[in-house]
């Protein structure tokens, strides 16, 4: 069973969460692009929407919101 993405990704679309976690790997946005099989342009539009949506201002700082969400159970989910 996959786990239900934590409270704070959830404004997230599957494809900016797959973005933002090859992001959290290290990944830069043309291996991204390779990755997902997508232009590295997309990438950035996709980067561009996960910044406004966890209002942040750059990767580093949305990294971070995943690592926090990561961290911390969110109490509204049950197993």
């Amino acid at each position: 069973m996959i786990a239900p993405p934590p409270a704070a990704l959830t404004r997230l679309s599957p494809r900016e969460r797959e973005v933002l976690y090859l992001f959290s790997q290290g990944l830069t946005s043309k291996e991204c692009a390779a990755v997902c099989k997508i232009s590295p342009h997309t990438v950035s539009e996709y980067a561009n929407s996960i910044y406004r949506k966890l209002n942040v201002r750059n990767r580093v700082e949305a990294i971070g919101v995943l690592a926090a969400a990561e961290r911390t159970p969110d109490r509204n989910t049950q197993l």
